[in-house]
């Protein structure tokens, strides 16, 4: 029976996992740049309604920005995905080497 306390963590399935987060960060921020990319032309609703592309670019902007901000927050949080990783990855190390110089 093992102890209801205690856990474990592969440190490679968090790499693997923060690997799965960037290519979602990344996606986010090629639809970002897409949006960015395909404003609507002032000329395209012709005269009586020129308002309308400046309005709809306003809400894509806002939309692209939230886009951006959601890939950063992404990567930033596969890059402490990997932080992490690396530190169980230290303390496991830490704790074999006192194991193996307790004798």
């Amino acid at each position: 029976m093992s102890d209801p306390a205690a856990f474990e963590v592969n440190s490679a399935s968090l790499v693997s996992h923060a690997g799965e987060v960037d290519g979602i960060g990344d996606g986010l921020a090629a639809a970002a740049q897409a949006g960015e990319t395909v404003l609507t032309n002032t000329g395209a609703y012709g005269q009586l309604c020129q308002f309308i592309p400046s309005l709809l670019n306003a809400l894509q902007q806002d939309m692209v920005g939230g886009m951006n901000t959601a890939a950063d927050s992404a990567h930033e949080t596969a890059d402490s995905l990997r932080s992490v990783a690396a530190a169980y990855d230290n303390a496991d190390g830490n704790a074999a080497d006192r194991l193996r110089n307790a004798r």
